[in-house]
């Protein structure tokens, strides 16, 4: 669910895991496109880009919190915290697990029960700016983790620097390191000048890196990254059966379902809209 090539290069019975993926990657097509790919103005732009789209084609976008969905004959009602209220004739949860469970608690127990089951980590994201001098190996590659035995503070760090070209300047070196993982949330209650120390002393550990950043920033996404545990597929497939048999007009989509990255939840988001209007054309 989390990296699908691994799990076919697992299955090829090929004796070295390493050898399968490079064979992997020689039959595929030739990538002329960076590992990488992100907007120059960062991940909101995304957002933004869909919202413009949206308005553009005379869709109505409501920023307000959905504190439940009703059923009202073969339409969905969806009560805002501001006391509106919506109609739709299909609803799409992109949500995290635990919201919704909550909507659908009512109308899908087993589902919101396989719902709230799903554990979810947090993470804090400190970005750092370094002077390039501080900075005493050469940084070719992307970045690094650091696995739980290691015992660090720190879980991974990108050299943004390396990663995004249009980052890279003479003087300064910009890096981001994450703090936090499954089961072990502490450090994210730190405050933000004890969490930026502890990261500037893991990276004097780990690459060598010295001296003081001239910059920092830290952001804290709580709860922000569900856990697939053993299983994980099957519970999936045995939400959106129930909720096909027993919510017709509402699916779900996100980081919840079969993947976390930005590509995956894209293509889970067309998914549930095929799978949403498939249901409506059943009903007309």
């Amino acid at each position: 669910a989390t990296v699908p090539q691994l799990d076919a290069a697992v299955r090829s019975g090929h004796p070295s895991l390493i050898e399968a993926c490079r064979a992997q990657r020689a039959a595929g097509p030739a990538a002329d496109a960076p590992v990488f790919l992100a907007p120059r103005g960062g991940m909101g732009a995304l957002v933004q880009a869909l919202v413009d789209d949206l308005q553009a084609r005379q869709i109505d976008v409501v920023a307000d919190t959905v504190v439940a969905l009703e059923r009202a004959g073969a339409a969905w009602l969806a009560r805002l915290a501001s006391g509106r209220t919506l109609t739709a004739d299909g609803v799409v949860l992109a949500v995290p697990a635990g919201p919704a469970a909550e909507l659908l608690r009512p109308h899908a127990a087993r589902a919101a029960t396989l719902l709230a089951a799903i554990p979810y980590a947090s993470v804090a994201m400190v970005s750092l700016a370094m002077p390039r001098s501080a900075v005493e190996r050469d940084l070719d590659a992307s970045g690094f983790l650091v696995p739980r035995v290691e015992g660090r503070t720190i879980t991974a760090c990108s050299w943004t620097s390396a990663k995004w070209p249009h980052l890279a300047g003479d003087d300064t070196v910009w890096l981001r390191a994450s703090v936090g993982r499954d089961g072990d949330d502490r450090a994210l209650n730190w405050p933000d000048e004890e969490l930026v120390a502890a990261v500037v002393t893991g990276l004097a550990d780990t690459m060598a890196l010295r001296g003081r950043p001239v910059e920092a920033r830290v952001s804290r996404w709580t709860a922000s990254l569900p856990q697939y545990r053993p299983g994980h597929l099957a519970r999936i497939d045995a939400v959106e059966a129930e909720l096909a048999a027993r919510t017709p007009g509402v699916v779900v989509a996100g980081a919840v379902l079969r993947g976390l990255g930005i590509p995956a939840c894209i293509r889970q988001g067309a998914v549930a809209i095929r799978e949403l209007l498939a249901a409506l054309d059943d009903r007309s």
